[in-house]
């Protein structure tokens, strides 16, 4: 059996943990995986109270790239309106990819008032595993990474269905078949930040950061690029680049 034949078998989930850890160590396997492929996800509040904010990250696509800008990099933008079901994409083979990463970012506020970033999350993760299903023969079977930002300054509304534990489970399942780490972020509502009282702190939201071991700051800064500085150096390390 060929090297990338196992390692593909392997992270569709057909060969043993055991039978994997005996190919690593005889036959190097661990060369072929592709490391250094990173999928973001920018999920953005458009709800007419973010324009502020919304400016803020526009200007944020240098900063994040600052350490992982040599990555095959990708990024999908979403926003938390279950009804707008757009999700553009950019990488760095994209032209004008600085100014498509503005206008993405800079959503219309008249977004559904009922913030529902994790559903949206749940729905892109939903078509990405109907889409790259992994198949030992279809080449898409990566052990690449992916970070999910959040840009908000609200919570999850209640209605959706959707919270932090079983969207980790959806995680799950989704590194299982595809092959992906995920790690979240987030520009996010909480008043132990010296953010103003919001009308709801976004504490769905930081449970589910917390449990991809990601990391959480503010949205009301005026300036983001400290904080996105940070998880660009964090992506380098989840990318050991």
């Amino acid at each position: 059996m060929s090297r990338r034949l196992l390692a593909q078998l392997t992270l569709c989930g057909f060969l043993p943990l055991a039978t994997f850890n005996l190919a690593m160590s005889q036959t190097g396997i661990e060369n072929l995986l592709p490391r250094n492929s990173l999928e973001i996800v920018i999920v953005v509040d458009n709800s007419y109270s973010m324009g502020k904010w919304q400016l803020n990250m526009a200007s944020q696509l240098h900063p994040l790239l600052a350490y992982i800008g040599k990555s095959d990099w990708h990024i999908t933008f979403i926003t938390t309106d279950t009804k707008d079901l757009s999700s553009p994409r950019i990488s760095a083979a994209s032209s004008n990819y600085d100014t498509s990463f503005e206008q993405n970012v800079l959503q219309n506020k008249v977004g559904d008032a009922y913030e529902r970033g994790l559903k949206k999350t749940q729905m892109l993760l939903d078509d990405m595993l109907d889409e790259k299903l992994c198949k030992p023969s279809s080449g898409n079977c990566e052990a690449s990474k992916m970070a999910i930002i959040y840009i908000t300054d609200e919570d999850e509304y209640t209605d959706s269905q959707t919270t932090a534990a079983s969207l980790i489970k959806l995680l799950e399942f989704y590194q299982y078949r595809i092959g992906k780490d995920v790690r979240a972020y987030g520009f996010v509502a909480h008043t132990d930040v010296n953010c103003p009282p919001f009308a709801s702190a976004s504490d769905v939201i930081i449970d589910f950061i917390e449990q991809t071991q990601g990391k959480w700051y503010g949205v009301c800064q005026d300036d983001y690029t400290n904080s996105t500085l940070e998880i660009s150096r964090d992506l380098k390390k989840m990318l050991a680049l």
